[in-house]
């Protein structure tokens, strides 16, 4: 895929720097009206969007961060452990057992499998249909 360039790249860098001066005005106690007048925001609620989307990605970048951060300490617990496993402490091995646990939990390695209902011979089970017949009552 070709990438943009030229205008459209300083558009983009342009409304970034604008993005991000609003956090920092937001954090200085500006309104955000205040902060629409300055940075050319047309309401409030175009700088509270622009705002949002900055703490957004700047948490979803976080939570990345920090989950690499806990595999890399998990696993080089789990080559510590595991040595020790090896050699035959059961302790060892009950750790080694509940790191690897974690490890799938964060990495999404252990996701629910999706189940269909099926009869004894694996097939697909209908659905039940269940058809209410009109009362004849007239709703007033």
């Amino acid at each position: 895929m070709a990438r943009k360039s030229g205008a459209t790249d300083e558009k983009a860098i342009d409304l970034t720097r604008r993005k991000l001066k609003a956090v920092e005005m937001r954090e200085n106690g500006f309104s955000l009206q205040e902060i629409a007048d300055t940075l050319g925001w047309n309401s409030e609620q175009a700088t509270h969007k622009a705002i949002k989307s900055v703490l957004d990605k700047a948490q979803i970048e976080a939570a990345a961060h920090y989950k690499v951060l806990q595999v890399r300490r998990l696993e080089k617990t789990l080559t510590i452990v595991k040595e020790k496993a090896e050699k035959g402490n059961l302790r060892a091995a009950q750790i080694l057992v509940r790191i690897s646990k974690r490890l799938s939990e964060i990495v999404g390695s252990d996701a629910p499998m999706k189940v269909a209902q099926t009869d004894a011979k694996g097939n697909d089970k209908p659905q039940v249909v269940i058809y209410l017949p009109d009362n004849q009552r007239d709703e007033t």
